[in-house]
């Protein structure tokens, strides 16, 4: 009798050990697909964000000054230190996987925090392509230059119908072209165009500028370049 109980304990364990093996196997192999659906698939909305905005771009600049299209984006969560317009790239990156296109125009303007399929415009203002998000604050316009040690920027937050939105509180981040933070600074708009400057160290040949509105979720990049 003891020896058939033992047998008994022993098959169990035995059985019971196998099981778990199969499950494990089984979770194992569905977090493996699910993560590489899930990477695959942001991949794929990276590159198609990222090539939408730059064929927006080299439309309006082709069609002239003031032309502006109409685009739907989908975004993915992005990791904004690492996201994007300089020059005439635009770089969109989620933490797992990153995309880096490149425009025949310089580009700058607002990207979301937030993942999730965007109504976004680009415009050409003669020199450069604003990307815009219908959104309440739709886009930010400015001028930015580098000059003995410092950034020199003139800055408009802008509504859906192009009037100045008051009241902005932001920041202003400078980083280097490789990601290296440098110097910040902060600001209140009034009804206008905001201008202001930033000490930067000397040295860089571009700096990357994001601008960070305080109650609004998205953010500003574009790029100086020395």
């Amino acid at each position: 009798m003891k020896t058939s109980r033992a047998q008994y304990t022993t098959e169990y364990v035995i059985v019971l050990g196998i099981a778990m093996t199969i499950i494990a196997s089984a979770l194992f192999y569905s977090l493996y697909f699910y993560t590489s659906y899930f990477s695959s698939s942001t991949s794929n909305q990276l590159s198609t964000a990222a090539t939408q905005l730059v064929k927006a771009a080299d439309y309006v600049s082709a069609q002239g000054i003031n032309s502006k299209t109409l685009i739907a984006v989908t975004f993915p969560t992005l990791t904004v230190t690492s996201s994007f317009f300089c020059g005439q790239l635009v770089q969109i990156d989620s933490g797992h996987s990153s995309y880096i296109d490149r425009a025949n125009v310089n580009i700058s303007g607002l990207m979301p925090f937030n993942s999730g399929l965007y109504h976004a415009y680009v415009v050409y203002n003669g020199s450069m392509a604003d990307v815009g998000i219908n959104l309440p604050l739709s886009l930010v316009t400015g001028t930015f230059s580098y000059s003995s040690g410092s950034i020199l920027y003139g800055i408009n937050f802008l509504d859906r119908n192009g009037n100045s939105l008051p009241g902005v509180n932001f920041n202003i981040s400078v980083y280097s072209g490789s990601g290296v933070y440098l110097a910040s600074g902060t600001g209140t708009t009034s009804s206008s165009t905001y201008t202001g400057l930033i000490s930067v160290p000397s040295g860089q040949s571009v700096y990357v500028i994001r601008i960070f509105p305080s109650t609004y979720q998205e953010f500003f990049s574009t790029c100086v370049f020395a």
